[in-house]
């Protein structure tokens, strides 16, 4: 059941972290004092939180701003013509309007978040109900804080809600004490939440964002680098995850289908729906859910027949395009590579297309709805955790602390088995059992990232936030062989928006190299 239907709080979703390209002087922001009353009001204010970060197509950070500005930066995407290349060439500066989204939508939704935390304890209502609320708020406000400090690094705390500019202009916090707030939040939410919805948080959810937290707090950019508790406290968290009841789906293309939402390999999504107005997902449109250039009329995804009804709605705008560098260094056997891009496809006049030569790489593939009613009308969920993620974060870390160890073994041959395979059948026996076969804790940690990269192909801007965690950045995205990158100091962090240091004084100096 889609959940974020008829959201209120317009009123007080605005986060003043966040103002841009302001006239006036602001004198204060509305306050929900008087809103929260009841439970009820509670489950409203709750999914005000969620709507921050999916709702109206390409104003969400998830929606839109994600894919695009963030996924954009790492290496197994680039963008398919003109402005969409600009992140990836790193062609930007701290005026630039994405930079600025990113800032401005999760400081709104942290703002939405703080809204909850703290009117939600003055209702009279059932303890463990409360406590249900605010650890799904403090889930979401963790993941935000999570997303803000491995782009931009230090940046304001801000824990309450702004109801006036008392309380907007912070001083920047360092890494440790951000990584604290996430650890603190999610530890609650962990404890805290009961429910088991689709589309909600819940303490499964907790324990796998936790795992991957810990993992990126020892990582080379954490505040823990290379502590190998923090390396345990990731293993045994992504060990409680695995021994609950998540489990990869037998065929990867049915993780992503949109007629298997909330699969048992889902461990938090954030849900959509093409039949409420704002509420659909422009996923498969970004990406091009079909093929838009070079197969005018075409829909690939459906045996090359000719599109039923507007082909518009089906094709996608390919602003986000598989790069040249995921397509050759995925093997072509591998089913992934099948799912995720057309690396290469046969038209119906028997001319082959491949991404060689072609400046606009791969279209991606991965999402689909044959039944989308617009742009803004997928019904493609979006999958922030999945349990093939928290098994690949298992093995790496367990690889860590006890090198080539046989449950880092099976853990990540969980995946590459699942990959080989179409409904539990070896169809190509590629990729191939590495069981045995690394000789040291250095080949299995390249592995392990070798294997992120054709797993999660696309998602989240997980490849992005991979090479970062590993110091990868240098080498990695300026090899490109499209586009070369010249890279420089401090590229691993974006700057901070111009808007914002003129606002506040607080945030200067800007970030190194910017």
């Amino acid at each position: 059941m889609k959940i974020l239907k008829n959201l209120i709080l317009a009123t007080f979703m605005i986060s003043i972290s966040g103002c841009a390209d302001l006239d006036e002087e602001p004198f204060s922001v509305l306050s929900p004092s008087g809103f929260y009353r009841n439970a009820a009001d509670a489950e409203v204010a709750l999914y005000g939180v969620y709507s921050t970060l999916q709702c109206c197509g390409g104003g969400s950070f998830y929606g839109q701003t994600l894919p695009i500005y963030v996924g954009g930066l790492g290496d197994d995407q680039i963008g398919g013509n003109g402005p969409w290349r600009v992140p990836g060439q790193f062609s930007f500066d701290p005026t630039y309007e994405g930079v600025s989204n990113v800032w401005t939508q999760i400081y709104a939704s942290i703002n939405t978040a703080n809204s909850v935390i703290d009117n939600i304890p003055q209702i009279e209502m059932d303890e463990a109900e409360k406590n249900n609320i605010i650890g799904e708020a403090r889930f979401l406000r963790a993941l935000d804080y999570f997303n803000l400090v491995r782009l931009f690094g230090e940046v304001p705390l801000q824990l309450q809600e702004n109801i006036d500019l008392s309380n907007a202009f912070k001083d920047r916090a360092s890494i440790n004490e951000i990584y604290d707030v996430i650890v603190e939040d999610l530890v609650f939410a962990e404890a805290n939440i009961i429910q088991m919805a689709k589309g909600r948080a819940t303490a499964g959810a907790a324990k796998a964002l936790l795992a991957k937290v810990y993992l990126t707090m020892a990582g080379v950019e954490g505040p823990n680098a290379g502590d190998m508790a923090y390396y345990t406290l990731a293993r045994d968290k992504a060990q409680e995850v695995m021994g609950m009841s998540y489990a990869l789906e037998s065929n990867y293309k049915d993780v992503f289908s949109v007629d298997n939402e909330g699969n048992g390999e889902v461990i938090f999504e954030l849900e959509f729906t093409r039949n409420i107005d704002g509420q659909g997902s422009r996923i498969p449109q970004l990406r091009g859910g079909a093929v838009l250039n070079n197969a005018v009329g075409w829909d690939i995804r459906n045996g090359g027949q000719p599109f039923a009804g507007s082909g518009f709605r089906n094709r996608g705008w390919g602003i986000m395009r598989g790069s040249h560098k995921w397509c050759d260094e995925t093997d072509s056997l591998d089913f992934r590579r099948e799912v995720c891009a057309l690396c290469e496809y046969e038209f119906t006049n028997g001319q082959i297309k491949t991404y060689v030569g072609d400046p606009l790489g791969a279209p991606i593939i991965k999402w689909f709805d044959s039944n989308a009613i617009g742009s803004d009308g997928h019904e493609n969920n979006m999958i922030l955790l999945r349990y093939a993620d928290i098994l690949l974060t298992y093995a790496e870390a367990e690889n860590e602390i006890n090198p080539l160890s046989a449950s880092a073994y099976a853990a990540l041959e969980e995946v590459r088995l699942r990959a080989r395979n179409a409904d539990g059948i070896d169809v190509t026996g590629a990729p191939f059992d590495l069981t045995g076969t690394l000789a040291s804790k250095d080949e299995f940690r390249q592995a392990i990232i070798d294997e992120r990269f054709i797993e999660l192909a696309y998602e989240n801007a997980e490849r992005w936030f991979d090479l970062k965690r590993h110091g990868l950045v240098q080498q990695e995205v300026t090899e490109s062989n499209l586009v070369p990158v010249t890279y420089f100091s401090g590229m691993e962090y974006l700057p901070i928006p111009a808007t914002e240091l003129t606002l506040n004084e607080n945030l200067l100096p800007q970030n190194p190299g910017w």
